[in-house]
C-alpha cells in the first residue's frame, strides 16, 4: 500500500463489527413477539404443557374406545400441535 493513504484508507474493513446492525429478517418480529418482555410472555409453556397433558390423556381415553374414533383423532392432532409449538418455542428462545 501506498505511504501517502491516510491510517482509514488502509485499515482493512470488518465485516462483523458490532455497530453496524443487521438488517430485520422476518422471523425478528415472531421473535420478539415471543420473548419475555410481554406482559403474558410467561404463561405461554405452561398453558401448552397443561393443554398437551389433557389432550393425551383425552386421546388415550377416546382412542380405546370405538364409538368416538375422530374425538381421538382430534386429541391427538391437539397433542402433537403442543408439542410442535413447545419444541418451537424453546429452540427460539435457546437461540435468541
Amino acid at each position: 500500500m501506498p505511504a501517502d493513504l491516510p491510517t482509514e484508507e488502509r485499515t482493512v474493513a470488518e465485516p462483523y463489527r458490532d455497530s453496524d446492525p443487521l438488517p430485520e429478517s422476518p422471523g425478528d418480529s415472531l421473535r420478539s413477539s415471543t420473548s419475555d418482555s410481554g406482559a403474558g410472555a410467561g404463561v405461554l409453556r405452561p398453558v401448552l404443557w397443561l393443554v398437551l397433558v389433557v389432550s393425551a390423556a383425552g386421546n388415550a381415553v377416546f382412542s380405546s374406545l370405538d364409538d368416538t374414533v375422530l374425538v381421538g383423532i382430534g386429541l391427538g392432532l391437539v397433542t402433537l400441535g403442543c408439542a410442535v409449538a413447545l419444541a418451537v418455542h424453546h429452540y427460539r428462545r435457546r437461540r435468541g
